[in-house]
């Protein structure tokens, strides 16, 4: 099966080739026809080289990895060192998370009334002490009846 699959491969790979081949000698433009027959003479034109394509991935993907991945030596290292300071600095973060959460649930308040406990202990405090200062007024009405002589 992946053998049918290489050789059809190949045999594709040979027609685009062949293809490109013929598309540069009927060409109008001279470079273009001279630029085929140097590569046919040198072998070295990269479009007639088997190249294997992956068609999984849309090319977006593929600059997007070339792009994330490091070529040298060098620029391996210091893609290394830097995920190193990133891991180091995000677990410095996590624990000092941690601590703060830790010490928010630990809290305890040092009230022993709530809010609204407090604002009913004020307002009656309020009513009775306004009640002590307030001055009653008590009118005594009498009531006399003139008797009338007949």
């Amino acid at each position: 099966m992946q053998r049918r699959q290489v050789e059809e491969r190949k045999v594709s790979f040979r027609s685009q080739m062949d293809q490109s081949i013929a598309e540069g000698r009927q060409s109008m433009s001279r470079a273009v026809r001279r630029a085929e027959a140097h590569a046919e003479t040198s072998g070295r034109d990269p479009r007639h080289t088997y190249v294997p394509r992956d068609t999984s991935d849309d090319i977006l993907k593929k600059v997007a990895d070339i792009h994330m991945a490091p070529f040298e030596g060098k620029e391996i290292g210091e893609a290394r060192s830097a995920m190193a300071q990133g891991r180091v600095k995000i677990d410095r973060l996590e624990r000092e998370l941690e601590a703060i959460t830790a010490s928010a649930m630990k809290y305890r308040s040092s009230y022993t009334k709530s809010a609204a406990q407090m604002a009913k202990q004020a307002m009656s405090e309020a009513e009775s002490e306004a009640m002590a200062t307030k001055k009653i007024k008590r009118t005594i009405v009498e009531e006399s009846s003139r008797r009338q002589v007949a």
